[in-house]
């Protein structure tokens, strides 16, 4: 739960990966997270100045999940070896649920648990020329611990989006695919579908 919630916060920060493949013709992945961070951060601080509440903090940072995320991806990633056992509406609706779910765990808590984060980047490693890169990163919090996140990203038509995120160590996608594994092994593909729809029925009853 400590990591998730660290991941909760350093994701919402990137929330902007996403460019145009003009842009990404310009500028290198790291350039453009450490600009969209400043931004995100920016707007997180005059939400708060303003007295804006969780609510409608909340509807600031709505949609962003689409926006950085390449879900396809992370979907696939995320069951593993089991993804092939999904019919085909099967992945689509796992990969709405899952986005849903992620969107749901973290709005929510980046409002709750945001306040003088400071983002400092490292270097940038890349795993596959043009196509996959590492950015690595330390989060700064105010309590003065440190956490060390980096954020791999793929190159897809030209648009950089994220796709895993580590944090001291761990993957986030490797996580939940432990998760998944686990849950897939006693179960179908549908009953996993519908565990995590009822999930999701529970976090938006809960707002």
């Amino acid at each position: 739960m400590k990591n998730l919630m660290k991941f909760i916060i350093c994701t919402a920060l990137v929330c902007g990966v996403g460019l145009g493949s003009a842009l990404a013709q310009t500028q290198d992945p790291k350039a453009v997270i450490e600009n969209k961070v400043n931004e995100v951060i920016t707007m997180l601080d005059e939400a708060s100045a303003q007295g804006l509440n969780a609510a409608q903090k909340t509807a600031k940072l709505e949609g962003i999940i689409y926006e950085v995320f390449d879900m396809t991806e992370m979907s696939k990633r995320a069951l593993g070896a089991n993804y092939n056992k999904f019919s085909d509406a099967e992945k689509k609706e796992f990969e709405e649920l899952f986005a849903e779910m992620l969107e749901d765990i973290y709005l929510g808590t980046i409002v709750d648990q945001y306040k003088d984060v400071k983002i400092v980047f490292g270097k940038t490693v890349e795993l596959k020329p043009n196509e996959v890169v590492e950015i690595f990163s330390d989060i700064n919090f105010s309590d003065g611990k440190k956490t060390p996140v980096s954020y791999r990203l793929s190159n897809k038509s030209g648009q950089w989006l994220v796709y895993d995120v580590i944090i001291e160590g761990i993957s986030f996608i490797k996580n939940y695919r432990d998760q998944f594994r686990d849950l897939l092994a006693k179960n179908t593909p549908a009953q996993l579908l519908d565990t995590i729809r009822r999930k999701n029925l529970e976090n938006d009853t809960g707002k």
